[in-house]
């Protein structure tokens, strides 16, 4: 056999070269469908937040309307009950009593009690929820709710 012309080797480099530029655009193509996929993630859980957020304001500012002679503002207990944890939530009920009185409680977003479906982030994770004890409506903070009560959330 004779050694390969230099019009063959031509051919040749030119193929690894197409098959190098074809690898590349594979690889780049992979790596914009995963900053696709996680920009869908976090759009997911941008919206279950933000439906959390609309409803405990909801809750917040009707609060005085289920509850005569009280001021507007008091957020729910979280949920407590059952197993709790990330993927294994109670009932979705807030607790009728949490923490002691200005205590800030932290558990999982009563969602039940907000009237809303069982949210999740894009993982699948519960939603966790915070609520500063001047705020929790049960058992409420020695100092009475009113129009310049601050939160005081200790993390």
């Amino acid at each position: 056999m004779s050694a390969p012309s230099a019009h063959h080797r031509g051919h040749a480099l030119l193929i690894m070269l197409a098959i190098l530029v074809m690898g590349s655009v594979v690889s780049l193509v992979g790596q914009l469908d995963g900053i696709y996929a996680r920009q869908q993630q976090l759009q997911r859980t941008d919206a279950a937040l933000a439906l959390a957020k609309e409803a405990l304001l909801a809750y917040a500012l009707t609060y005085r309307d289920e509850h005569a002679d009280e001021m507007f503002g008091y957020l729910p207990c979280p949920d407590s009950s059952g197993k709790g944890g990330v993927f294994a939530p109670g009932d979705g009920t807030a607790a009728g009593s949490c923490g002691s009185a200005g205590a800030t409680v932290v558990g999982l977003l009563p969602y039940v009690t907000l009237h809303l479906p069982d949210l999740r982030d894009a993982s699948g994770n519960c939603l966790w929820y915070a609520v500063s004890g001047s705020f929790k409506n049960s058992p409420k903070a020695v100092t009475p709710m009113n129009w310049d009560a601050q939160a005081q959330l200790a993390v």
